[in-house]
């Protein structure tokens, strides 16, 4: 009898063993595209379930909702005379040709997303909104012109102790050396950069999901957590 309950507790410190090992270990997913997607400790690449499960907070924008990725438009650059193709010289372009105001002034309601390419084209032109139009318009300049690492994304700009639901769009850029610190491009100040920000240099950056023009959407923080429970 007590050889058989060593015998069982051995069995279970090697389960325990096993199973504290495959945690620190990337675990692996496959979307509805049957592309693998790793996770690592920081980010989570979510699969396409998850995406349906909860599109209440992935489709966004006013006054059509569209899914996250969609607001990432492709656009003519030759129609536009735009040649930039390096990433700051392109955030900084936005900052200085364009002017943060509020939606109300512009549209004459609170909240109004860009419908489309055309209505960018023309928000180059007249160079006044907020913070998704001047952030979608660097998103689509950088992708534009061919560079596959570009993201929206969607997180809480202040203190990170009341980050739970967004405020905020922004840019973040797939960082090759350290995947799970992208850099961050915000285009709403009227500051002129000469290096790009890791996420990890600015604390009063919480972000929640961020997406690629393809549609592969990265989850942070508490939808790391959300996606962790449910999936």
């Amino acid at each position: 009898m007590k050889l058989k309950i060593i015998f069982i507790y051995f069995l279970f410190l090697m389960s325990l063993q096993a199973c504290l090992h495959i945690s620190r270990q990337p675990r692996i997913y496959s979307d509805l595209n049957t592309k693998h997607v790793a996770i690592n400790e920081n980010i989570i690449i979510a699969e396409q379930k998850f995406i349906d499960d909860n599109l209440w907070f992935f489709m966004i924008g006013k006054p059509n909702k569209k899914l996250l990725h969609e607001w990432i438009f492709t656009l003519d650059l030759k129609r536009i005379n735009f040649y930039l193709k390096d990433v700051i010289n392109i955030r900084n372009f936005v900052v200085k040709h364009t002017h943060y105001t509020k939606d109300k002034e512009v549209y004459g309601v609170k909240d109004y997303w860009l419908q489309s390419k055309n209505e960018m084209y023309e928000f180059l032109r007249n160079k006044k909104d907020d913070c998704d139009a001047i952030t979608m318009l660097t998103a689509a300049l950088i992708h534009s012109t061919g560079n596959p690492d570009v993201q929206l994304a969607l997180g809480f700009y202040g203190n990170p102790k009341y980050a739970v639901f967004p405020n905020h769009l922004y840019c973040l850029l797939v960082n090759k050396n350290e995947p799970d610190n992208p850099y961050v491009i915000d285009t709403t100040g009227d500051d002129i950069i000469n290096i790009l920000p890791k996420l990890s240099d600015l604390p009063y950056y919480t972000t929640f999901v961020s997406c690629n023009a393809k549609g592969e959407y990265y989850l942070y923080n508490l939808w790391k957590t959300r996606y962790e429970n449910t999936m």
